[in-house]
């Protein structure tokens, strides 16, 4: 029956071999039709093949019975795709009879060690070289998608998505991810920040107001054990005494409750603002921010301008040091 439908153009085919994997179940999902599919199939003595619908060009994931991720590929209706693929790796992968697919599978194959490298720079470095030099081509949509880390570069990946034609990527595709930017690389979330009321701990209001000191550091947390551990270390090192109290430190926690939030905090043992924000995310005047994640640390001036908003303590360490410290 799979074989016979080969040539229907209203559903797709994928087949191919895996090396090294033998025979098992294997996972597939893919978007179409405004919701997630997710289907199995047989992998039989290293060989598997599957038929799916999308009328619109989808990206299949492929993984194996206990949910490693094989391959990705791209493929919409009327086509075939075949695959060769590697238990050793999503890296090493050929695809054929998908133009972007095959790209794809090349793309992988040639910038292997940069992408495992472990190394985020140079990882995205590949990418945004791929994307500047090919806005024509959909496998620049599909590499911002997959494969480029956006995590406090929301900036140059929204950068990267416009400079792509808008007949490379289809509404449908990058519809939610160019939302998702937009909220965060937005006038809103970068301009200058306001004063926020928040509960302090001692069932008051903490007013905070940027203009209050030279330098203020808003770190916003869940109240976790293991990520409260390494935050609390932090602040007391930001709080120290060669600052010449310039630095205004507080700290902001999403908890459900006061309950939970007062349980987190009662070991601490420093003197900076403590602080619950009613709401998380998208308390009053914390929404303004558009926080994306926790941990979380946003940097101001006097002025209440934003000199770093980002998920990475070392540098915000090293922003809030370059202006505070004494030489």
């Amino acid at each position: 029956m799979v074989l016979a439908a080969c040539g229907d153009s209203s559903e797709f085919r994928v087949a191919g071999t895996i090396n090294g994997l033998g025979t098992q179940n294997l996972w597939i999902y893919y978007y179409a039709n405004d919701a997630v599919k997710c289907q199995n199939t047989i992998l039989l003595d290293g060989k598997f093949s599957f038929v799916g619908y999308a009328a619109e060009p989808t990206i299949v994931e492929i993984y194996s019975t206990d949910k490693v991720l094989l391959a990705m590929l791209m493929v919409e209706n009327g086509q075939t795709v075949d695959c060769v693929l590697d238990k050793a790796g999503r890296y090493n992968v050929e695809f054929e009879g998908n133009e972007v697919s095959h790209q794809w599978g090349k793309f992988l194959a040639e910038n292997r060690d940069a992408l495992i490298s472990g190394n985020k720079a140079l990882h995205n470095s590949v990418i945004e070289k791929y994307v500047v030099e090919h806005p024509q081509n959909m496998l620049s949509t599909v590499l911002m998608l997959t494969e480029y880390d956006a995590i406090d570069n929301e900036l140059m990946a929204d950068s990267l998505l416009q400079m792509i034609a808008p007949e490379a990527r289809p509404r449908h595709l990058i519809g939610a991810y160019q939302e998702m930017l937009a909220k965060f690389c937005g006038e809103k979330a970068q301009g200058a920040v306001n004063p926020i009321n928040l509960f302090s701990k001692g069932d008051t209001i903490y007013v905070f107001n940027p203009k209050m000191t030279s330098v203020s550091v808003l770190a916003f947390s869940e109240t976790s054990t293991s990520e409260r551990d390494s935050l609390v270390a932090r602040l007391r090192e930001w709080q120290s005494a060669d600052r010449e109290k310039k630095l205004n430190v507080v700290d902001i926690a999403f908890a459900p409750d006061t309950v939970a939030w007062k349980k987190a905090i009662k070991d601490d043992d420093g003197k900076w603002n403590q602080c619950w924000a009613l709401g998380g995310v998208e308390a009053k005047g914390v929404d303004r921010l558009a926080i994306p994640r926790t941990p979380y640390f946003v940097v101001t001036d006097s002025t209440g301008a934003q000199v770093y908003r980002g998920s990475s303590m070392s540098h915000a360490t090293t922003v809030i040091d370059s202006l505070t410290v004494k030489k």
